[in-house]
């Protein structure tokens, strides 16, 4: 009987070992729960009748809000140059006016990213190196908003609602994997 319990117990052991293995998040923004929110968020600003101030209010300012980046003109007529593809009448409003008040346009560049990472999978196997599974969930969200002056003149946003990433490393000699290569990392060479 003893045998019995010493193998139900390691067994046990390493079974509940998984929860063992490491996490990580990585968050960068305002502390949306979801792209869905941050969106909802974004589209109460509307171009044409909402303002800096308006905007500022609702926390979208790059002096306090470190997911906010300053778009400088020439940065937006990078991104919205068309060269000599379309006219000027082709354009959206916001941009034609954009291109034509010159430096008098600038705008904002919003960054949301919250990603979790975890490591499944069987703790002895990821322990000693052999095989690590990690899964990554989370979503992503851009937006840009566009000035003349202090007048919102255009508002577009991106990014992805849904990041789902699964990494498999295999290494079949385990602790052992590169080691010819790590011992030889501290030797200097003439």
């Amino acid at each position: 009987m003893p045998k019995i319990s010493s193998i139900v117990a390691a067994v046990g052991l390493l079974t509940s070992c998984a929860n063992m293995l490491p996490a990580g998040e990585s968050r960068q923004g305002m502390g949306w729960t979801s792209f869905e929110n941050a969106r909802d968020m974004f589209i109460k600003i509307h171009p044409f009748e909402s303002h800096r101030d308006d905007v500022h209010a609702m926390g979208l300012d790059p002096f306090l809000n470190p997911s906010v980046s300053l778009l400088s003109y020439s940065d937006l007529v990078q991104r919205f140059g068309t060269g000599n593809v379309l006219r000027a009448d082709q354009l959206e409003r916001g941009i034609r006016e954009c291109m034509e008040r010159g430096k008098r346009c600038t705008g904002y560049q919003l960054t949301q990213r919250e990603v979790r990472q975890k490591r499944v999978g069987n703790a002895f196997l990821d322990l000693f190196n052999f095989r690590r599974e990690t899964q990554a969930l989370g979503w992503s969200f851009n937006a840009t908003i566009v000035f003349v002056d202090d007048q919102v003149v255009l508002t577009l946003y991106g990014g992805q609602p849904l990041i789902r990433e699964t990494t498999l490393q295999t290494n079949p000699l385990g602790p052992f994997q590169g080691l010819p290569e790590r011992a030889g990392q501290g030797i200097v060479k003439p």
